[in-house]
């Protein structure tokens, strides 16, 4: 699900999502992410399951800079539900994960925030919000609903779904409660869709 807006400012991004059945891949990952792109590069924070690493919540950055190192960072858990988390202040991005229930590698009560990493992300609008299941190949059915995501932004300069630019300095949030993806995961249907 791709915004049709840009962000420009601080925002503060969230997705809250329950997952009631994710394959764990034999190679690769399968990420529930709330993703973002713009001119500081795209940026992402997730539940996965990857093949490697295990089931757990990692955040990813790929720098538009060459030379720039750029972030991934995985923690393990098991947790079916909890709230995926960008938000920019000034020139920094974090990353964070809401209630994620208990860690894998925590044998302590789970802190109600975790942060994964923050960068220097830059202050230039973001063209691209998405929510996203993002799947390599798998023949195997999940099911994942997303609830509750709400963007607040210092500003949105254009609405190509409105069609006309929300004023300077607005002050902008958008509340989609309940939204519900069943997403059915087939090896096929996912080539079909990418020819």
């Amino acid at each position: 699900m791709k915004s049709r807006f840009r962000l420009e400012g601080d925002f503060d991004i969230r997705a809250e999502f329950s997952i009631e059945s994710l394959p764990m891949p034999r190679d690769g990952w399968i990420n529930v992410e709330l993703f973002i792109d713009g001119p500081g590069g795209p940026a992402s924070v997730m539940r996965t399951n990857h093949s490697t690493e295990g089931a757990g919540f990692s955040c990813w950055w790929e720098p538009p800079a060459k030379g720039v190192p750029g972030v991934w960072t995985h923690v393990g858990s098991e947790s079916k539900r909890a709230t995926l988390q960008l938000k920019r202040e000034r020139d920094l991005l974090t990353f964070h994960i809401l209630n994620p229930g208990k860690m894998l590698d925590s044998s302590q009560e789970t802190p109600d925030q975790i942060q994964l990493s923050s960068v220097k992300y830059g202050t230039l609008p973001i063209d691209r919000v998405e929510l996203r299941v993002a799947v390599p190949e798998t023949e195997t059915r999940g099911n994942v609903a997303f609830h509750n995501v709400s963007i607040d932004a210092d500003e949105i300069p254009e609405s190509m779904a409105a069609g006309s630019p929300i004023g300077p300095g607005a002050s902008y949030r958008m509340l989609l409660l309940g939204v519900s993806v069943g997403v059915l995961l087939f090896a096929a249907w996912l080539r079909r869709a990418s020819s």
